[in-house]
């Protein structure tokens, strides 16, 4: 029917928006050290699991998430939104680009805001889109002058505005796309964590875990909040799954 659903979030295992591994971020249970080599889910961050995952099941069990959250693909939450049947998604941009112009009414509706903080900002710090060189390019020069002709104003600025994403040099934070409804995207930015925190996620340990179709995160809220499982027993398979992973690399 046209049941409002307070949270267009999906309960899969491999989340898109990541909800999931913000909730455990929030609550500060990491699933490594801060070396990035460790896992540390079972034996030291136990209570601040259960904690997210008994937050979850509380929300669950008050009906936030919609009916066919273990059904949820790439796209559903964005639908959800844009069909407004749910009241809340983690997908800022390209919504509020969408609606702006296929249903300006509702893009006049939509507020704009960091994630939430309890322990830790929790926003994706990787909006920013970063253009890079490899250290053993052979065209150094010419890179350079690539990289410097797409942070030029007459190439970004549109680009930023079209493609809305927050920027990466602080002098573009004056142009009027930032005021208003948009401002919170780019404070957004600003305020958040970098993917792999407590550690540099740079390793391939932590590359292949959180990418694998049994990412330990969200396999727990499904255990959870589909399966029926205890927190403890969830975080348990996740443990050991992600040690085995690890095991290959340290």
């Amino acid at each position: 029917g046209n049941k409002l659903y307070g949270w267009g979030f999906g309960v899969v295992k491999l989340q898109h928006d990541g909800w999931c591994t913000d909730l455990f971020r929030n609550y500060g249970a990491d699933l490594w050290d801060e070396t990035g080599t460790k896992i540390i889910l079972a034996d030291e961050k136990m209570a601040e699991a259960t904690a997210a995952l008994n937050y979850a099941k509380e929300c669950w069990d008050l009906g936030l998430f919609p009916p066919d959250a273990a059904a949820y693909d790439y796209a559903a939450n964005n639908k959800a939104y844009l069909e407004k049947q749910a009241l809340l998604v983690i997908n800022a941009a390209s919504i509020y680009v969408a609606a702006q112009e296929s249903d300006p009414e509702l893009a006049e509706a939509t507020g704009l805001a960091p994630k939430p903080k309890a322990l830790r900002d929790t926003t994706d710090a990787g909006l920013r889109y970063t253009v890079v060189m490899s250290k053993d390019s052979q065209n150094k020069e010419t890179a350079t002058d690539l990289i410097r002709a797409l942070f030029d104003s007459d190439i970004y600025a549109p680009w930023l505005e079209k493609g809305f994403v927050a920027n990466v040099l602080k002098e573009y934070d004056s142009l009027p796309m930032w005021e208003g409804t948009r401002k919170a995207f780019n404070l957004a930015a600003q305020i958040g964590t970098y993917g792999g925190y407590p550690a540099p996620y740079d390793n391939a340990a932590m590359s292949e875990l959180s990418g694998s179709p049994d990412a330990p995160v969200g396999s727990m809220v499904v255990r959870v909040l589909i399966d029926g499982w205890t927190p403890e027993d969830a975080i348990a398979e996740a443990d050991e799954f992600s040690k085995r992973v690890f095991s290959k690399y340290f």
